[in-house]
């Protein structure tokens, strides 16, 4: 998955292209399989996918994202947790 950082969505978008997606998603070939079909739906991104809590808030404070997807249910986290603290 390529990954990149920045200080704000509209500034990463404009300056490479590339929508910004944080994937919250603990299946590896459900992260990969989400990935491939937004690719291959034309959509250019670049797509950082996290696993847990901790590294959630992390990415968030790394920088800006233009989508956030989650998985809705994972072992000890889920979407509507991430709704709430990106909001």
């Amino acid at each position: 998955m390529n990954r990149s950082e920045g200080n704000t969505a509209e500034s990463e978008e404009s300056a490479n292209g590339y929508l910004r997606i944080l994937l919250i998603e603990d299946d590896r070939l459900d992260a990969e399989l989400t990935e491939e079909t937004l690719v291959g739906e034309g959509l250019a991104c670049e797509v950082r996918r996290v696993e847990t809590r901790r590294d959630y808030l992390l990415a968030l404070e790394e920088g800006a994202f233009n989508l956030i997807i989650s998985d809705y249910s994972l072992p000890a986290f889920d979407g509507m947790t991430a709704l709430r603290l990106a909001q």
